[in-house]
């Protein structure tokens, strides 16, 4: 027999789940938005004048915008660079991966290794040790955010397990 508190974890368990697959839901569409609303320039979509002036400022409060190191295709620039572009949509492939896929979880110290690559990428090119390439500063970004997306997401489960939660 299941005793009456057994059956509450198992409630609350499943509570806590839920709540992460829903948050996991909204973070995955917000993220959509957020891409399709940078790359919108490439894809033509929106022709009008005053919708692509609030899109470039918008992100503009994210993203410096230099124009070579904006990724181009056709002549029409992302609204973001290489970089905030890689760290967004990897951000967007570990969330995918992850409705279908279990991962380990990602501790902080993981979060700052993956940081390094990226630090030194940064740090080579101000100090003029190599040229900036677009490539180099997608990857690193694409790295930080499947990272940077698996550890709140790992601190998120973490928090939903809480006991003060289950209250």
């Amino acid at each position: 027999m299941f005793s009456a508190s057994s059956i509450n974890t198992h409630l609350v368990n499943r509570s806590s789940k839920t709540r992460i697959l829903t948050i996991q839901f909204i973070l995955l569409f917000i993220l959509s938005i957020w891409i399709f609303g940078f790359i919108q320039p490439m894809l033509g979509i929106i022709d009008n004048a005053l919708v692509n002036y609030f899109l470039k400022r918008t992100y503009s409060i994210v993203c410096h915008q230099e124009s070579h190191k904006l990724i181009t295709h056709a002549g029409a620039e992302m609204l973001v660079c290489s970089r905030c572009a890689g760290i967004y949509i990897g951000s967007l492939l570990a969330g995918l991966s992850a409705m279908f896929f279990t991962f380990p979880g990602i501790k902080i110290k993981v979060l700052i290794i993956s940081l390094i690559p990226l630090a030194s990428d940064v740090l080579f090119y101000v100090f003029g040790l190599y040229d900036y390439s677009k490539l180099i500063a997608f990857s690193t970004g694409v790295l930080l955010g499947i990272t940077l997306y698996l550890f709140l997401m790992y601190e998120m489960e973490n928090l939903f397990s809480n006991k003060n939660w289950k209250k």
